[in-house]
């Protein structure tokens, strides 16, 4: 059973859940965007199913914002901070 949420980007259904481990599968809208944020403990994994997607990571220790671009079959990982 997923639990499904809607998003002003788009949808978010959980797939996985169990101690500190989540797996969430997320439909985008095309254009947009989420808002920025971090996480203090959890690394966030990306894998492209279809499409393109930017993840942007903002550096907590220097004035730096690092893009990345994933097309399908693509991923990459977010540590926590």
């Amino acid at each position: 059973m997923t639990d499904k949420q809607g998003k002003v980007w788009g949808e978010t259904s959980c797939i996985f859940f169990k101690n500190n481990v989540e797996i969430h599968r997320l439909k985008t809208n095309a254009d947009s965007q989420c808002s920025k944020h971090k996480h203090d403990h959890k690394f966030n994994m990306f894998l492209v199913e279809s499409g393109k997607l930017t993840v942007r990571v903002w550096k907590n220790d220097y004035d730096l914002v690092d893009d990345t671009y994933l097309s399908a079959g693509e991923s990459m990982t977010v540590k926590p901070g």
